[in-house]
């Protein structure tokens, strides 16, 4: 199981992705620092990640953060840790680890906003 950002066209998004073979359960996620997300809710208050009952093999579910320059502009932290807890079937071991994540990297990116069709 990882954490982990993506920036796309000036967006910023935050994914959840089974990397493993077997299929994980129970999976909670706790950011430290919290952070907020367009329209000032908290990230971690997404049932995302607190309520994944199941994620399948190779599966990838990512949720919109903010545009990248409003996340900026209104001081969020960019030094993230990412607290992952899941069991992983069907031999049930609970599993926890951590993924550090610096968002500076994506500040002075440049990009071209596309069109919507």
């Amino acid at each position: 199981m990882i954490v982990d950002f993506d920036f796309e066209d000036g967006l910023l998004f935050v994914a959840v992705e089974n990397i493993s073979p077997l299929p994980v359960c129970d999976v909670t996620v706790r950011f430290s620092p919290g952070f907020r997300r367009a329209g000032d809710r908290p990230v971690d208050e997404l049932a995302l990640f607190s309520r994944l009952r199941f994620l399948a093999p190779g599966k990838r579910i990512r949720a919109f953060v903010d545009e990248a320059s409003a996340f900026f502009a209104r001081g969020e932290p960019t030094e993230i840790a990412a607290h992952i807890e899941y069991e992983t079937t069907p031999a049930r071991h609970r599993h926890r680890h951590v993924v550090n994540h610096d968002l500076e990297i994506y500040r002075d990116l440049g990009y071209i906003r596309r069109s919507l069709p």
